[in-house]
């Protein structure tokens, strides 16, 4: 018998991949929490999903099913009960809370704890009242914070966080512990990037944003001292023998309704990589796809640069997970999906993260581009 999930930030990256897994995967309905706008909340709903599909190579039969199985409703999840007590009249099973506030600094720190942390207690709050079987969460595997070495998938420990979005996502998880009459289990994504086979993504945070900086970088260099970056090259804070979580946003998703659909008695999963690519080939594959030299890589400032020290201010998000090794423990993971693998025992090389940066600047910075020069980039 079908059943009715409810789920927040569905026209987000993990969100909206979701949607579309849920109605390949289950013949169940889908009621999306979506914050009011100038456009109509069905709308955009399903101008995110018809953008997902097409991103992810989906059949177009996809989008006849959502438009069976799925409704938008306007909600908003920084109101009490999401702005939604006693509005819902469905028999509501299953609550996901991937909607999140990606913003990390403290200029920020009251909008994103809005979001974060005082929408999940107010999506609890509303799934409690639902009587749902299971609120899922979406967290991050980084409310490790500045915890090294093996990360278990476990409570937390405080040991200070690198941002206010770690901070807030772990104020969040802390809620949920303490949250008495509701089944709920925590899902902890490590760092998410495009799809495994199209290599294409919807939202660009992360190791985009990394390329992002460094493009810019360039470009003002360059206006400077024409040349300077690939005749003298540049140095970077990073701890070479190290490794960085990243992982497709397929298979984030795919190992989440394997839990779902498991009898798993636990409550953390790591959605992580379990072969993740060292720090170096990210950094040289980020230099390489814009023909840029590689950077000298240290591990102290000792001999740094004006321009180096520039553009490792730039980097300030990262920096921290560009120095010191986390292994995302992934036993809870590995046993609620059972002998299903998604990966194939490799890691990523240059020349397949290239590949997703790619994607990236041939679909988004160059028709940008375009855009606003009104000049087709050939």
């Amino acid at each position: 018998m079908a059943k009715i999930h409810l789920i927040t930030g569905g026209t987000g990256f993990i969100g909206s991949k979701l949607i579309l897994e849920l109605l390949t995967q289950t013949d169940d309905e889908i009621i999306c929490i979506v914050r009011k706008s100038e456009e109509e909340t069905e709308k955009r709903l399903f101008s995110c999903l018809r953008k997902a599909a097409d991103v992810y190579n989906y059949d177009k039969d996809i989008l006849q099913e959502a438009q069976k199985r799925c409704k938008a409703v306007p909600g908003n999840v920084e109101a009490d009960y999401c702005g939604l007590k006693n509005a819902l009249h469905d028999n509501i099973s299953y609550f996901w809370h991937s909607a999140a506030n990606l913003r990390y600094q403290k200029k920020y720190q009251k909008e994103i704890f809005n979001a974060n942390v005082n929408g999940t207690q107010n999506a609890l709050n509303l799934a409690k009242s639902l009587n749902v079987e299971c609120f899922y969460y979406i967290s991050t595997a980084y409310v490790s914070g500045k915890n090294f070495g093996e990360i278990k998938e476990d409570y937390i420990s405080d040991s200070g966080y690198n941002n206010y979005y770690e901070l807030s996502k772990a104020s969040a998880e802390k809620i949920i512990y303490n949250t008495q009459g509701i089944n709920w289990k925590i899902l902890r994504p490590s760092i998410v990037i495009g799809h495994s086979s199209t290599f294409g993504a919807t939202a660009f945070s992360g190791i985009y944003a990394f390329l992002k900086i460094l493009i810019k970088f360039e470009n003002n260099v360059h206006a400077k001292k024409p040349g300077f970056l690939n005749n003298e090259g540049i140095k970077m804070l990073v701890d070479q023998k190290f490794y960085l979580n990243l992982v497709p946003i397929d298979i984030v998703v795919k190992e989440a309704i394997m839990i779902f659909k498991s009898s798993s008695p636990e409550r953390f999963f790591h959605l992580v990589n379990p072969t993740p690519p060292q720090i170096t080939t990210l950094v040289n594959a980020t230099f390489d796809v814009i023909n840029l030299k590689r950077p000298l890589l240290c591990t102290t400032k000792e001999q740094f640069t004006a321009t180096d020290e520039e553009l490792n201010k730039k980097m300030d998000f990262f920096n921290p997970y560009l120095i010191g090794n986390r292994l995302f423990n992934r036993k809870n993971t590995k046993q609620a999906i059972g002998t299903q693998k998604f990966w194939n025992g490799e890691s990523f090389s240059n020349s397949k993260l290239q590949s997703y940066y790619r994607w990236y600047l041939n679909n988004i910075v160059v028709r940008f581009i375009e855009y606003i020069t009104n000049k087709p980039i050939n």
